[in-house]
């Protein structure tokens, strides 16, 4: 049974939960069927949608670069990258992937994809940049490579064609040291552009992703595999089937201990406060007639704290005369001055 699972516009529109992203990429190196069963196996697992990664080697890189070899041996067909996001949809995850070319995006774009995804290495490639906001779908940009600075560009073309946009806080290191993950920034991020951010993690293990949600991360991206010990590709940086759900259920956790934003204080704990807030009592034995000073009060908690002045409204206690004697270590009342 497919359970419900957060949109992406719920990130541009009425937030629903923090959105994950199970980045399948090229882990699937090249097998539609691998790739067909990792969808299947991260949606069970918790994941909100699956991304992968789509390029036409021949058009973005040179035959000599390992980023050539390694997408050269891990590609999908656009009949296979169809068949994929079929797939997602009826598991019950949004698919969407990152076009590396002109070329790919436009076949892409026509698979009805969530969102399209600006890698950190192309958020300075402003035509692809630029082709991909004219598509009108919502735009996710990582920002491993860039200050804030080489940002706005991107940026301002988001702003151009008026499409939703969301910032990847990330560090395109792999992995990733812990010092360099540099989570504080997603609230920078968040404040300089009032933009959607999330965290797009690529250091070892899960604690790093849910500690992004406590530092304001409305999404996150983690790599995936069946096998992190596979060699080359990205499995290395990955969470497999278990790991994933792990990290799910953290990111779940965090969200209900981070609760709400607004200092509010419930029925139950309103009762509590009345139960333990302290109350004004006289400090000595005092006549009738007596003018109320500080020195003449005490602080007390007492069982039954109806019929006592709270401790908060003590400045319009003090100056007030005793209508009759009170015992000391007793409640002064309203009822008691005036």
């Amino acid at each position: 049974m497919i359970t419900k699972k957060n949109t992406l516009n719920g990130i541009f529109e009425i937030q629903t939960g923090t959105y994950i992203i199970a980045e399948i990429g090229i882990n699937h190196e090249g097998s539609a069927e691998r790739c067909a069963n990792m969808i299947k196996a991260f949606a069970q697992a918790g994941a909100d949608a699956i991304k992968l990664q789509t390029v036409d080697v021949d058009k973005s890189y040179a035959p000599d670069t390992e980023s050539y070899k390694l997408f050269k041996a891990a590609s999908l067909s656009a009949a296979e990258t169809e068949n994929m996001f079929i797939l997602a949809r009826q598991c019950g995850v949004e698919p969407f992937t990152t076009s590396g070319d002109l070329h790919s995006l436009e076949w892409v774009d026509k698979l009805n994809p969530v969102a399209h995804k600006i890698s950190s290495g192309l958020i300075s490639c402003l035509p692809i940049v630029e082709a991909t906001c004219k598509k009108g779908r919502p735009v996710l940009m990582s920002t491993g490579m860039s200050d804030s600075a080489s940002i706005q560009p991107a940026i301002a073309i988001t702003k151009e064609y008026g499409c939703a946009v969301a910032l990847l806080q990330c560090t395109s290191e792999y992995p990733c040291p812990t010092e360099k993950l540099n989570l504080a920034t997603i609230r920078t991020l968040k404040e300089k552009f009032n933009l959607p951010v999330g965290f797009s993690d690529h250091s070892i293990g899960t604690e790093m992703a849910f500690l992004s949600v406590a530092a304001g991360a409305s999404l996150v991206e983690k790599h995936v595999s069946f096998d992190k010990k596979r060699p080359s590709f990205d499995h290395s940086i990955s969470l497999e089937i278990d790991e994933f759900a792990e990290m799910v259920k953290k990111i779940r956790l965090a969200e209900v201990a981070l609760g709400l934003p607004q200092k509010i204080i419930d029925t139950k704990l309103q009762i509590q406060s009345q139960k333990f807030q302290r109350c004004i009592a006289a400090a000595a034995n005092l006549e009738a007639g007596h003018i109320l000073t500080l020195n003449d009060l005490l602080f007390m908690r007492f069982t039954n704290q109806n019929a006592a002045v709270s401790a908060t409204e003590t400045n319009k206690v003090i100056g007030k005369t005793l209508i009759h004697p009170i015992k000391e270590k007793h409640p002064i009342g309203w009822q008691d001055i005036q």
